[in-house]
């Protein structure tokens, strides 16, 4: 059961890093005046943020069930 909820982590902390570089990149192009791009990353950067809430949720809901 650890190495699944590991595993899960490790996801969580792989979402939570690509939506901060892809909110990174998306004020990069909005600088230089690429506001379609920067609307496509922010959008992908929203998603990764609910995977990983939605990890959370799942990791959280497996704790209730084994406590």
């Amino acid at each position: 059961m650890s190495a699944i909820i590991g595993s899960q982590q490790d996801k969580i902390e792989y979402y939570k890093s690509e939506a901060a570089e892809m909110r990174r990149k998306a004020n990069e192009y909005r600088n230089i005046g690429n506001d379609p791009e920067a609307k496509r990353l922010e959008n992908l950067a929203k998603d990764a943020e609910e995977s990983a809430v939605a990890l959370e949720n799942e990791l959280r809901e497996i704790g209730k069930r084994d406590a």
